[in-house]
């Protein structure tokens, strides 16, 4: 289910929301003053590596490979 950020013009709060896809078009409810509200972002999830997947790849470090030469782990 998408994180979607909200910014309600009535009362200025601000927050994320756990949406169906399916309601996307469909303006919630400000729970703070019942407006409608503005939707802002859609925030994506980062992907969390199980650790039960067993121990990282090594890093590419070559320009062009995978990350670019850049290791992130």
């Amino acid at each position: 289910m998408p994180l979607y950020e909200y910014n309600c013009r009535a009362c200025s709060a601000r927050f994320e929301l756990l949406r169906p896809a399916s309601e996307r078009l469909t303006a919630p409810a400000c729970p703070a003053c019942g407006e409608a509200l503005t939707s802002l972002v859609l925030s994506v999830p980062a992907h969390v590596r199980a650790a039960s997947a067993g121990p990282a790849q090594a890093c590419a470090t070559e320009p062009g490979s995978c990350c670019g030469g850049v290791c992130l782990n």
